[in-house]
């Protein structure tokens, strides 16, 4: 089980407590979890296809924040996401797996299970939600045949986030058309593609405070 705790005390960087690792917060707005079951995945590859995390957190609303790496020479960077479910004290931070997740298979310190990402957009959404986008996605394809929906669709959504703020437009909080709750948050995803884990943050009671996904940016 040790090896599914976070070496990385990700609270340090939340209360600003890193060394020369100040970090700028991003409000991409509340994610509707309407079933309490979290999906992580990239939105334009996987999304409709992935497990949701093997914990439940209670049904409702919560705010996801970025938190930004600025970097003159590569860019602002998406380092972490985080959603919070309760502002609590977290003491440790366990990793996120789902129901098919073998712990038997890390054998190493450094090994961990995280969700893919090949577009370079990752994002979050209910369980619930991955059903609505898929038959979005599958709805737009069969009237749109041949075109992209990233370049089509998405691109004009992302640059009016980057006319509005300062952080290159990299994320978006996208509501299934036709519905007035379900939503997804989608963001770029650090560096780009790879692999990337995430954490429960826990607190003294055993409870579910938050969620983070680590884009491996704070240690590249």
């Amino acid at each position: 089980m040790d090896f599914l705790r976070s070496k990385t005390d990700y609270s340090t960087y939340f209360t600003g407590n890193q060394e020369n690792m100040s970090l700028m917060e991003l409000n991409l707005g509340n994610l509707y979890l309407p079933s309490g079951q979290i999906v992580a995945c990239d939105p334009l590859v996987c999304l409709g296809r992935s497990l949701a995390f093997n914990k439940t957190l209670p049904a409702g609303s919560y705010p996801v924040t970025a938190y930004v790496k600025q970097n003159e020479e590569q860019g602002d960077r998406i380092a972490l996401i985080k959603i919070e479910f309760k502002p609590d004290t977290t003491v440790r931070w366990e990793m996120a797996l789902t129901e098919f997740d073998d712990i038997a298979l890390m054998t190493k310190p450094d090994d961990f299970f995280g969700f893919p990402v090949d577009s370079g957009l990752a994002s979050l959404c209910d369980a619930e939600t991955q059903e609505l986008y898929e038959a979005f996605t599958d709805k737009y394809y069969s009237e749109q045949s041949g075109t992209d929906i990233y370049t089509d669709y998405f691109k004009a959504m992302f640059e009016k986030n980057a006319a509005e703020t300062d952080t290159g437009g990299n994320w978006i909080n996208f509501t299934i058309p036709h519905s007035t709750l379900h939503n997804v948050v989608m963001f770029s995803s650090g560096f780009g593609d790879g692999n990337y884990p995430c954490y429960w943050g826990i607190n003294a009671k055993n409870e579910v405070c938050s969620l983070v996904v680590d884009f491996f940016v704070l240690s590249h």
